[in-house]
């Protein structure tokens, strides 16, 4: 008659076998084997945070647009064009483009009655 604990022992070597030919690991960091192995993180894109920061910027150039209004920014853009390469530089990231128009006609409607 064979010993149950010997069944559950013989039980779990087989199950560790099995799990080993697929490719699971046992180690643990006080076993011979040395540290675990970790599992790699997957490489994270950088087209989500450079949308992101985009984003902020043409709302930021729309709020600014909205506020001052469509002649004293242009004016504050010629100013910035007309100093160093990097105020030039500014100047062009901070130009007035369709989509900054439209914005900021959208946030002017919005804010307005809070005025």
């Amino acid at each position: 008659m064979a010993d149950t604990q010997m069944e559950e022992f013989h039980g779990r070597l087989r199950r560790v076998a099995q799990n080993r030919s697929r490719g699971a690991g046992f180690a643990t960091a006080d076993t011979a084997g040395g540290s675990p192995r970790r599992a790699r993180r997957p490489r994270r894109s950088l087209l989500r945070p450079a949308l992101l920061v985009l984003a902020v910027f043409m709302a930021l150039k729309a709020a600014l647009l909205a506020e001052i209004g469509p002649a004293d920014y242009q004016g504050r853009v010629e100013r910035l064009r007309d100093g160093t390469a990097v105020a030039a530089a500014g100047a062009w990231a901070l130009q007035v483009d369709p989509a900054t128009r439209w914005l900021a006609g959208q946030l002017h409607a919005l804010f307005a009655p809070l005025q």
